[in-house]
């Protein structure tokens, strides 16, 4: 076994760590410069005498990295700036990391459930995520898990157990706690080992019941297209068929040449169970945690910027509660998190206050966990598009005709590099500023930033390409001799297609919108081929502790209350 203490001692350690940190909830950013958080951080993989006598490249990094702290606790400084409790960044200023739990549902009738992610903004060498819910009468663990993962941004993990097994008593309370660790490096190369914990609170099961009744998300959901698996969002982009291709339209929203700002509804309502009802006048509860961001899976989280926080419309009628968050989030996203590639996933989790004096946690998120907690609700992800040519741009039609972009029709067929396809919209909106590409053989073409278009390297955004680039042409190959932004203040198109294809514009084999949109997230792909090879050793380290600490996780939860059946 990896472990050799009990699941008491870890509770009053988590308890100690965020007594400290005077939060009974939240995230924790570790400084192994304390002590407490060093033997915890330690404790969490295993022990000290573990890692020192089998693990020794996670050891030796660990030691790096309270030297490093010491060495910022003499200097009076904090690793990476702050010490202590670091939640979500909520200025509105891009996106940045998320480590958190993302739920802890619970339905008498079926299971108890976790999930813990982290959502980082660059790829990690090494990210691992261990969690535990534990009963809070007993300070036993109900369940508990370990994953990890290596040259990835993504990971997420999490506990399912029948209800059925927990339900002993009148009230019960269960608490989670995870733990988070990725790799850093410092000013002078080093590879650090860094660490959060976040604590939820304590989830209260009355009997048989729960707090909440229901729960109604009115927005985003798709109101085109009802049930469909996606809600589509379009910014300065607007279609001759408006009310067709989107749910949501923003005129007007503010662009840089790297972001743009989130314009998104928020709306919704709860009811709570008989003998609850919402505190008046009804308020969220801050004193609890609050999440509120969009995510790429890739590229890290957008906060909702909590000066905006005013700005929420919140009313009680009788047991219920209705709130309408400003659909201005004044936080801004980088456009290579919008892509067609990859939908965005929607996360709320706020604490509304009852008369009784109990905080309940509502989560409305858009993963892909389905649970019957009538205090959490799952929508469709999230699609948020723009991007366009200059309107004079010729496109060439299935017939061989040209017409300029401005000028073609949805139900039309234009030419592709391999046949045809139909025109579904037509996308347009205002742009500042163009780029002029000019060819070796005179071509010419004028298109926004992030239009893709078909090169020998494949398929390049216009602001990743550079003079002498090569790219596929509709009469043959031809090389870039020029290319500069231009004014242009005007009014730019795009053609959606029925099929994801490249159209021809003024001979350039180039991307329809929905190529558009998917080209930003390809082109980082393709960046990051290379992996740290000097990690290799400690990573095999890491894959091993982990997979010891998951099964030593689900032998203890089988001892206590069976083999796990879900």
């Amino acid at each position: 076994m990896v472990r050799r203490d009990t699941v008491e001692q870890y509770y009053q350690m988590a308890q100690k760590i965020t007594s400290a940190n005077q939060k009974r909830s939240g995230t924790i950013r570790h400084n192994l410069a304390s002590s407490l958080d060093y033997d915890y951080v330690t404790w969490r993989l295993g022990g000290e005498g573990l890692l020192k006598k089998k693990y020794h490249q996670i050891y030796q990094m660990l030691q790096e990295t309270r030297c490093q702290d010491l060495k910022m606790a003499e200097k009076g400084g904090c690793p990476d700036g702050g010490c202590g409790s670091k939640g979500s960044e909520t200025d509105g200023t891009g996106l940045t990391d998320a480590m958190n739990i993302r739920t802890l549902n619970f339905h008498p009738r079926t299971t108890l459930e976790s999930t813990s992610c982290m959502d980082l903004t660059r790829e990690n060498p090494s990210i691992v995520i261990i969690g535990d819910v534990s009963d809070v009468a007993s300070k036993k663990s109900v369940d508990g898990f370990a994953v990890n993962d290596n040259d990835s941004s993504y990971l997420a993990g999490g506990i399912k157990v029948p209800a059925a097994c927990l339900i002993k008593e009148q009230e019960r309370r269960f608490l989670a706690a995870s733990t988070f660790y990725w790799t850093e490096q410092d000013e002078e190369g080093r590879i650090l080992l860094r660490s959060k914990t976040d604590v939820s609170d304590v989830l209260k099961v009355i009997g048989a019941s729960t707090l909440v009744e229901s729960m109604t998300v009115e927005a985003p959901v798709p109101v085109r297209h009802t049930g469909g698996q996606k809600t589509t969002i379009y910014y300065n982009r607007k279609g001759v068929l408006d009310d067709s291709l989107w749910d949501y339209y923003y005129e007007n929203v503010a662009t840089t040449s790297e972001k743009i700002n989130i314009h998104m509804p928020f709306k919704g309502s709860v009811t709570f169970s008989k003998g609850f009802a919402p505190k008046t006048p009804p308020y969220i509860d801050r004193n609890k945690e609050f999440y509120f961001y969009i995510e790429n899976e890739k590229n890290g989280v957008a906060n909702f910027n909590l000066s905006q926080m005013s700005a929420i419309s919140l009313s009680v009628s009788g047991r219920t509660l209705s709130w309408e968050f400003p659909t201005d989030w004044k936080t801004t996203i980088a456009k290579k998190a919008l892509t067609g590639a990859s939908q965005l996933t929607f996360y709320c989790r706020m604490h509304i206050m009852t008369d009784s004096g109990i905080s309940v946690p509502l989560t409305i998120q858009s993963n892909n966990l389905d649970h019957e907690d009538p205090s959490y609700a799952k929508i469709p992800k999230i699609d948020i598009l723009w991007g366009c040519f200059a309107k004079d741009t010729y496109i060439t039609m299935a017939g061989g005709s040209r017409k300029m972009v401005c000028e073609v029709r949805p139900g039309e067929q234009v030419r592709t590099r391999g046949g045809s396809c139909k025109v579904e919209d037509l996308i347009q909106g205002p742009e500042e500023r163009l780029f002029l590409i000019r060819t070796a053989r005179g071509n010419e073409i004028r298109l926004t930033e992030n239009h893709p278009l078909l090169t020998t390297e494949g398929m390049k955004m216009a602001k990743d390409l550079t003079w002498g680039s090569i790219l596929e042409m509709e009469y043959g190959r031809d090389t870039i001799e020029e290319l500069h932004l231009v004014e242009y203040h005007d009014t730019v198109y795009s053609l959606l297609l029925a099929d994801e294809a490249l159209l021809i514009a003024d001979g350039f084999f180039a991307g329809d919108f929905k190529a558009q949109n998917r080209a930003m997230k390809e082109a980082e792909a393709a960046a990051k081929e290379e992996k740290n090879r000097k990690l290799a050793p400690f990573q095999e380290e890491l894959n091993e502790l982990v997979a010891s600490l998951a099964e030593e996780k689900g032998e203890r939860h089988e001892r206590e209350y069976g083999e796990r059946s879900l």
